[in-house]
């Protein structure tokens, strides 16, 4: 676990430039780890670090490569 702080869900979701509902269900597929403030009812909170790990790169296209 981290020591840095955590941003809630609406900070999240903009962070990674997404809806809520996205988010949350990345967190129910096991995609993205969450944390809960207050028991198992409380705000969701999440790392940055976990939210970058989401995020995959776009490989860069071939040089050269044509279309047929």
């Amino acid at each position: 676990m981290s020591t840095m702080p955590t941003m809630g869900l609406p900070a999240a979701a903009e962070y990674l430039g997404v809806s809520d509902k996205f988010v949350r269900r990345q967190v129910s597929e096991g995609r993205l780890p969450a944390y809960r403030l207050g028991g198992p009812r409380g705000r969701l909170r999440f790392y940055r670090e976990d939210l970058d790990a989401l995020l995959t790169p776009v490989p860069a296209a071939r040089q050269g490569g044509g279309h047929a």
